[in-house]
């Protein structure tokens, strides 16, 4: 019809299988390290997060403590060493102000707690060490006294 002609395209070749295992092969040798370079950064990161975040917590359970009418420093350590004990996080400290005498608080009084844990104790057993700070610390949790 109009004049056109069939055209014939020839007819395509298939490969034996077993040539695309050399392909496959180069892709993972240059992807896999690519993965790599992305996990292991992820993992520790999101560990150290996850570490600092839960020291907050602790320090707040701890501050809430402190921070209640008949609350002491001892009873405040006790609850903030349950808590990163639960968490599984080592050797972790409570840190004070300088200028607060925690012993004599008034009422109202407005005071902070930091949680602290040693980095090398509490990091994730990864065969570089990504970090910077030796310690990993919570923000500081402000609270008044309870009257």
């Amino acid at each position: 019809m109009f004049g056109c002609s069939k055209t014939h395209w020839p007819k395509r070749q298939r490969t034996p299988s077993g040539s695309r295992a050399g392909v496959e092969a180069v892709e993972a040798a240059l992807t896999l390290p690519l993965l790599v370079l992305l996990t292991f950064p992820m993992l520790h990161i999101t560990h150290n997060w996850h570490t600092q975040k839960m020291l907050k917590v602790a320090t707040f359970e701890a501050i809430k403590v402190m921070g209640s009418p008949d609350g002491t420093i001892e009873a405040a350590e006790r609850v903030f060493h349950e808590y990163v004990d639960a968490f599984g996080i080592r050797n972790a400290q409570l840190e004070f102000a300088n200028n607060v005498d925690y012993d004599n608080l008034n009422t109202d009084q407005l005071f902070w707690l930091r949680g602290s844990a040693p980095l090398t104790q509490n990091r994730l057993p990864l065969p570089f060490h990504l970090s910077f700070e030796s310690t990993i610390r919570s923000s500081e949790v402000y609270y008044r006294k309870e009257g």
